[in-house]
């Protein structure tokens, strides 16, 4: 570790361990502690976000003023030697994060997935059961219609989503 600032840490919980970064580096360790290896170690690369999927892991690289995202290959025969290092995409600006979606990784189902839950209009699934919900109005006292005005406007900001009732 270069420093006593970390940017983001990720853990994998298949492989029990553990990948952070740094100013100019990757690493990752063994829950236990043991097994430190460096995955990225540059005097040019200013990793800063982290991701990890099928033994790739992603990250945005902070370096000049535009944003890299960038990926190496961590699987066991590869570490330790010089794996290459690819650029995904660029001109990110101020990403912040980032974060791999992948049908292989989703456990279970959502109930909200079939016919809405039941629901009228908006199904949200809290990760036990399906919650009923109705931008603008109430949900009505069987948990699943809606009361209330049946038009409304629905005004969303980059800070805020607003329903209006016109009726």
């Amino acid at each position: 570790m270069r420093g006593d600032v970390f940017f983001n840490f990720y853990f994998v919980f298949q492989s029990q361990r553990l990948y952070w970064c740094d100013l100019k580096t990757i690493v990752r360790i063994f829950y236990n502690g043991t097994g430190r290896e460096v995955i990225l170690d540059s005097g040019t690369a200013s990793p800063f976000a982290l991701a990890y999927h099928q033994d790739i892991v992603y990250w945005i690289d902070r370096t000049g003023d535009k944003g890299f995202m960038k990926a190496v290959q961590v699987s066991e025969s590869v570490v330790g030697r010089r794996a290459a290092t690819l650029t995904l995409g660029d001109d990110l600006g101020s990403t912040k994060d980032i974060a791999v979606f992948s049908v292989g990784r989703q456990r279970g189902t959502n109930p909200c997935a079939e016919d809405d839950g039941g629901c009228e209009e908006l199904c949200l699934y809290d990760g036990k059961r399906p919650v009923c919900a109705c931008p603008g109005r109430t949900v009505g006292p069987d948990g699943k219609n809606c009361a209330g005005g049946s038009t409304y406007l629905h005004r969303r900001t980059s800070h805020e989503n607003a329903p209006m009732r016109l009726q």
